[in-house]
């Protein structure tokens, strides 16, 4: 009997320890996976930081770059460059702010400060642009560039410089005069985006003589938002179409909406329409002299 009970004792023990042992194993592998997991999730985070880093840094790179090639492309047409004090509005009120300008064949683009590479503002100049000298109480010499769509004042340091810049733009003008290609139709209409829930969103556009560009206002010509090929080979077509609140028409590319847009009367719509066909009618007329 008591040798039995010892037996019956020591089995227990031995199964209890056995049990203890497989569960500090079990413990200590689940521990081991959770901490190789947790360290798997660090490296890899780290790598997507370091890669999504690496991918900013080019990409902030290859902005620079390009930004630095416009710009050096811009001052090597330019007709003249240079700081200007630059009258914006805020909130209604009139701020003074020095401004790099280079002024090139078609626009009058501005910079925050010679280093900068993106342009803070553009002024698309065309043949109906003038300047003319003007008085600024409290101020300097000043003159004003005026568009259809806006009026830039500007401050220089003395007479002399003003009579440059003014003789500059009016240059550049007289040359836009002569070709019949820069008195394109310009001016804001109504853009209806892309996807099924797209809204109409007010947009700056610009006729070219083999394109149609959208930009988000007058003052931001440089950058180009969405661009349409105006070309026979694109197949493209204008059509009207019906909206209960705005005159709007497409331009068709190949049987599929190209660009949506919207005028504020049908007057409007029809000027927009008769400017692109003429685009096209004049690339087939190209194309049938090839």
């Amino acid at each position: 009997k008591a040798e039995k009970e010892a037996a019956e004792v020591a089995r227990l023990k031995a199964e209890k320890e056995a049990a203890a042992r497989l569960k500090a194993e079990k413990e200590a592998a689940e521990a081991a996976r959770l901490k190789a997991e947790k360290e798997a999730a660090e490296v890899a985070r780290l790598k997507a930081e370091k890669e999504a880093a690496e991918v900013a840094r080019l990409k902030a790179e290859k902005e620079a770059a390009e930004g630095t090639r416009v710009k050096a492309e811009e001052e090597a047409d330019q007709g003249k460059s240079g700081y200007l004090v630059n009258r914006e509005f805020i909130f209604n009120q009139s701020i003074w702010n020095e401004r790099y300008f280079v002024l090139n064949k078609h626009s009058l683009r501005y910079y925050k400060t010679i280093k900068q590479t993106r342009a803070t503002g553009d002024l698309l100049l065309t043949g109906d642009t003038t300047v003319q000298y003007v008085r600024e109480a409290n101020r300097g010499p000043c003159f004003d560039v005026n568009t259809p769509f806006a009026v830039l004042r500007l401050e220089c340091v003395d007479d002399s410089e003003r009579n440059l810049w003014v003789q500059a733009i009016e240059k550049v003008i007289s040359k836009l005069k002569l070709n019949d290609a820069t008195q394109c139709t310009r001016g804001y209409l109504w853009h209806k985006g892309s996807g099924m829930f797209a809204s109409l969103k007010r947009k700056f556009f610009i006729v070219h003589e083999d394109s149609i560009t959208c930009h988000e206002d007058h003052m931001k010509t440089s950058k180009v938002d969405v661009c349409v090929k105006l070309t026979k080979e694109n197949n493209i077509t204008v059509e009207s179409r019906h909206d209960r609140c705005f005159y709007n028409f497409a331009i068709v590319c190949g049987g599929s909406d190209a660009m949506v847009l919207g005028a504020n009367d049908d007057e409007e719509r029809k000027a927009w329409m008769s400017a692109i066909k003429s685009v096209i009618s004049v690339d087939e007329e190209v194309g049938v002299g090839r």
